[in-house]
């Protein structure tokens, strides 16, 4: 019946049972060619126990336009997916009818039962690693030699940070540059981009794939640089700046001389235990009486002394492994200084870029064990995006739009003591005056019935009928390049349900924040399946359809975007004179505190676009409370929106508080 109208329909969902930004490509091909101008709509619905939580489906519809006189037409959308599991039921649509025979079931539900919330729990704490090859086609063998090169680092990762297992069990992918994601959102559900010399200077000849991967470092990404010769080199192929900064050095060196010093420790009581060994088979053997202090070692019996003999040898052969490891492995003689040369970090943005350099190609252990304490806040896409969306936890309380949906306790009492007294020192009074009591069982019912009727008019009043936001917005920008990342944390009220619901950029990843009151794993598995809403994905615009905005009731999202060529603040002048600092971005900065190379810091105030005022020097402290009187001050930001309901971060709202 499909072939019948002359055209054929193909959809591919990338597998992603996490939650998260989905890939999706849709393909539509006639038999010959289409003879005018066709709009579809591809609808994908969750499937009746195909996710956890089963409250979190949505309904996603996919917009195409087919020109005339083309012959196939794709579309790629990252669709959005609140939930784990992975299947929908997929219909196409055109002129608001669905077509016959354009139908189909992907994907596979969740296991059923309490089975697969386990299998969610351990995806989160597995760390999924994609290994960026030079070679555009991966071959078995391919994946065998990047498994075997990354063996320290997968040994070494259940101790990584600080023994917490955040790099526990570790899941890699192997692929070549033209695998890679066209679209930032694509890398989330990775915690780590490895790429090598080879591979990065291939990915250089690709720059719409790099800039994706740039993109997503700049949202929080984690990238480590495998066996490259230097840190400046690393970082330019990157198209970041170096800045050697003197904090993430010292850093490294403390950390490799804590294990170095351990190491050195270990070996020392080693040492130490052979040392009392020894001296206690030569008194025996000799006939000393043995002393009280080594009563440990127990009666000089054949049976005991045949046992420390054999513990004395294990140790020899222990401390003879371990020098000729050291003559093999020369990277354990490394000082802590030393190691620093080859561990590098530095944040991009909101992420993080770490490089390895090996002694004659090799990686170790130790190399990983100081790297990993740097991408500890990148360890997962819920760390990175600061929000579960599959049950939320307790912190949505914290960014609730204080004074709305809540009832208005003191003009409740204002008003029921105002009926009390008129109804009694009043009413009762008058009438009884004038002889006419009989009248109150007429007034007292009237008057509670006004009293209800105010209340429940200023209930609905109170909070007026339109939308009230309170955001929070962050900007990390990349210094040199102008480029820069968003994080919204947005909470939105609405007297009426807005009609339009809530636009947000096509480029954003939008999560829900739920609201949690300790529900656990298993309760949520077995909450009632339910529809949070429909989302129309174009190539401008993301629309979370009116239910995601439900009428007096707050509702939370956390919203990731990129932001190219934002704007810079520079620091100019040389470092024992008088500093300027200077701004290219489109908005004026009310106070900037600014760190140089050299551990420096800066203040200016009111720092507008396109000028430069002079900075004042600060002492670290001063620094620290200047960061945060502006975190003080700008703690709260309340914003009237007018529908329909927009979410924007590149224009300025007008701001009622903060």
């Amino acid at each position: 019946s499909a072939l019948s109208r002359g055209f054929v329909a193909r959809i591919e969902i990338a597998y992603q049972d996490i939650a998260g930004y989905v890939p999706l490509e849709l393909t539509i091909t006639s038999t010959s060619r289409f003879t005018a101008d066709r709009s579809f709509v591809l609808r994908l619905e969750p499937l009746p126990g195909a996710r956890t939580p089963p409250r979190n489906g949505m309904v996603i519809q996919v917009p195409v336009a087919v020109a005339a006189g083309s012959k196939s037409v794709t579309l790629n959308r990252y669709i959005p997916k609140w939930s784990a599991g992975h299947s929908y039921r997929a219909r196409l649509f055109e002129g608001g009818q669905e077509l016959p025979g354009y139908e189909g079931l992907i994907g596979n539900p969740v296991l059923q039962g309490g089975s697969r919330t386990l299998n969610v729990l351990a995806r989160e704490y597995r760390s999924d690693w994609v290994f960026v090859d030079a070679k555009d086609r991966i071959t078995g063998g391919d994946e065998r030699r990047v498994r075997r090169m990354l063996a320290p680092l997968t040994d070494a990762s259940p101790v990584a940070a600080s023994g917490r297992g955040t790099f526990g069990e570790v899941s890699l992918t192997v692929v070549g540059p033209n695998d890679l994601p066209e679209d930032w959102r694509g890398y989330q559900r990775y915690d780590m981009v490895i790429l090598t010399e080879s591979s990065l200077q291939e990915l250089s000849t690709k720059p719409a794939r790099l800039e994706t991967l740039r993109q997503w470092v700049l949202t929080g990404g984690a990238v480590l640089g495998f066996d490259v010769a230097s840190p400046e080199q690393l970082i330019r192929q990157l198209e970041f700046s170096w800045t050697d900064r003197v904090k993430s050095r010292n850093q490294v060196v403390k950390s490799a001389g804590t294990i170095i010093a351990r190491r050195e420790y270990e070996q020392s009581l080693l040492q130490e235990r052979r040392r009392q060994l020894e001296t206690y088979l030569e008194r025996v053997e000799s006939g000393i009486t043995i002393a009280s202090e080594m009563s440990e070692f127990g009666i000089p019996t054949a049976e005991n002394l045949q046992t420390r003999r054999d513990e004395l040898a294990d140790i020899i052969k222990q401390q003879r492994a371990a020098v000729k490891i050291r003559e093999q492995q020369p990277w354990l003689n490394l000082t802590a200084s030393e190691w620093a040369d080859r561990v590098w970090t530095q944040s991009a943005g909101a992420g993080m870029i770490v490089g390895l350099k090996g002694d004659q190609g090799v990686i170790a252990k130790m190399h990983w064990q100081l790297a990993a304490p740097a991408l500890a806040n990148q360890a997962s896409p819920t760390l990175r995006r600061g929000v579960d969306p599959l049950i939320g936890d307790r912190r949505f309380s914290q960014w609730m739009i204080p004074g709305v949906a809540q009832p208005p306790v003191y003009t409740f009492i204002g008003l029921l003591t105002a009926f009390v007294i008129l109804v009694g020192p009043v009413a009762y009074r008058r009438t009884t005056r004038y002889g006419r009591g009989y009248l109150m069982f007429a007034i007292a019912p009237v008057l509670a019935m006004v009293t209800t009727l105010a209340m429940f008019g200023y209930g609905v009043v109170a909070d007026g009928f339109g939308t009230i936001a309170r955001v929070r917005q962050l900007t990390w920008i990349d210094g040199a390049s102008g480029d820069a990342a968003q994080r919204i944390r947005s909470t939105y009220f609405a007297g009426i349900r807005p009609g339009d619901g809530l636009t947000f950029p096509a480029d954003a990843e939008v999560i829900g924040y739920p609201e949690s009151s300790g529900v656990s794993w298993e309760e949520a598995d077995r909450s009632t399946p339910a529809l949070v809403g429909d989302v129309f994905l174009s190539d401008q615009k993301q629309g979370f359809g009116s239910s995601f905005l439900p009428s007096r009731q707050q509702r939370q999202f956390v919203v990731h975007q990129p932001k190219p060529q934002t704007g810079v603040v520079s620091l100019q002048g040389s470092s024992g004179a008088a500093r300027q600092l200077s701004s290219t971005l489109s908005l004026p900065l009310i106070r900037v505190v600014v760190c140089d190379g050299a551990g420096n810091y800066w203040l200016a105030d009111d720092l507008l676009p396109g000028q430069s005022v002079a900075a004042e020097s600060l002492s670290s402290q001063d620094a620290s409370k200047n960061l945060g009187t502006i975190y003080t001050e700008h703690l709260l930001s309340l914003i009237h929106i007018s529908e329909p309901t927009r979410h924007d971060s590149g224009s300025r709202m007008p701001s009622r508080d903060g």
